[in-house]
């Protein structure tokens, strides 16, 4: 019970402290001892006892500075709380009728579906010479592959959306 009561002691304390005195006794320059602090401007000054010193900041780094984990985690807060049925619902309505028709029953891209022939081109270094660079091996790797490629596009596809949304 005891523990309890100095927990809500010390979370229930004000953000500023005022000064402390040494109740007469002054230091060999004849200064008083005196301790100053204010946690919102993390401000922290002390005059006189290198000991009471010592121990008054000792609590007021304990008490009103944040550790570098407790500001971590309060940034990761700020960042992970997105509302994300808000970002992803949208209240407009969107007008089906004037979606551009160009690129649809294939009236955009065309492609034969075949194989290109082998690309030829000739060097002249010494002596000219044709290369000849066969494609059908690239073609069938292509032709194995391509459900991979299409699922990587739909993957890219999906993230760009879910990133520009909030999602991810």
């Amino acid at each position: 019970m005891g523990i309890r009561n100095l927990t809500d002691a010390v979370k229930n304390q004000s953000n500023s402290g005022g000064s402390g005195g040494s109740g007469g006794s002054d230091d060999s320059d004849g200064s008083a001892n005196q301790a100053s602090f204010n946690c919102d401007s993390n401000l922290f000054k002390c005059t006189g006892d290198s000991i009471q010193c010592l121990l008054a900041e000792i609590q007021f780094k304990q008490y009103c500075l944040k550790s570098p984990l407790q500001q971590l985690e309060s940034s990761l807060n700020k960042i992970t709380n997105i509302d994300n049925v808000k970002a992803i619902l949208q209240d407009e309505q969107i007008d089906l009728s004037k979606i551009d028709t160009k690129y649809l029953n294939g009236g955009g891209l065309k492609l034969s579906g075949r194989c290109p022939p082998p690309y030829t081109f000739k060097v002249d270094i010494y002596t000219p010479v044709t290369i000849t660079i066969p494609l059908a091996d690239l073609c069938s790797a292509v032709e194995r592959f391509s459900p991979l490629i299409i699922l990587f596009g739909w993957v890219s596809g999906i993230g760009l959306i879910g990133r520009q949304q909030g999602v991810f």
